[in-house]
């Protein structure tokens, strides 16, 4: 089984990587995304980011966002809105974090003309999922996205799975009942459909 948001740990085969540190950028592979979150006291610096998104075609831009409970926003809303235009620049899917933000969230993507984005981790209701989607956006869903009270209606939109967890045993463990778990709350094997989107994430030339 796929996952669409992990974070480098034992084993990073079938999973999709965040990198969000200097030191995790040894584990870059051809399935990873190159982020920075401003809060992070060990963040990548900006012109690395771009560096590395010269050096491999394949990376996105991830994970970036906004974190109502992590203080100024402003300062936030500026390197947020700094990285979907490198994003856009060198035409890569923007895998974000949101936390009480997505309609602020929604607002920046559109005005940047972001074609490809990743709500992770999602937790919110069903109508502010409705609104990503319409937008051109997937959500990702997780863990504690099958504890919110949206879930059925949820997993009616399209959707990718992930654990947002250290690679290895557990995480590969988690990954799987999730699919378990989806397929069977509608009643249908989900592998297929939600495997599909991994070319939503490197489809090339989506800004032309």
């Amino acid at each position: 089984m796929f996952d669409f948001h992990a974070h480098t740990g034992e084993d990073n085969s079938n999973s999709f990587i965040s990198i969000l540190s200097e030191e995790e950028i040894k584990a870059i592979n051809p399935c990873s995304s190159i982020g920075r979150l401003s809060w992070l006291y060990d963040k990548i610096e900006i012109t690395r980011i771009e560096e590395l998104l010269r050096e491999n075609k394949n990376l996105a831009v991830g994970e970036i966002g906004l974190d109502k409970t992590k203080g100024e926003m402003k300062d936030q809303i500026d390197d947020f809105a700094n990285l979907l235009d490198i994003a856009k620049t060198y035409e890569r899917t923007v895998i974000l974090h949101s936390v009480r933000t997505n309609s602020e969230v929604l607002k920046i993507l559109k005005e940047r003309k972001i074609k490809k984005a990743i709500f992770h981790g999602y937790t919110s209701s069903y109508e502010e999922a409705f609104e990503i989607e319409k937008n051109g956006y997937l959500i990702s869903l997780g863990p504690r996205s099958f504890k919110t009270r949206d879930i059925k209606k949820l997993l009616n939109l399209d959707f990718v799975l992930e654990s947002d967890m250290k690679t290895g045993p557990i995480q590969k463990k988690t990954i799987s009942e999730l699919y378990l778990k989806a397929s069977g709350i509608i009643k249908h094997d989900i592998k297929d459909k939600v495997e599909s989107f991994r070319s939503y994430i490197w489809q090339e030339n989506f800004y032309a």
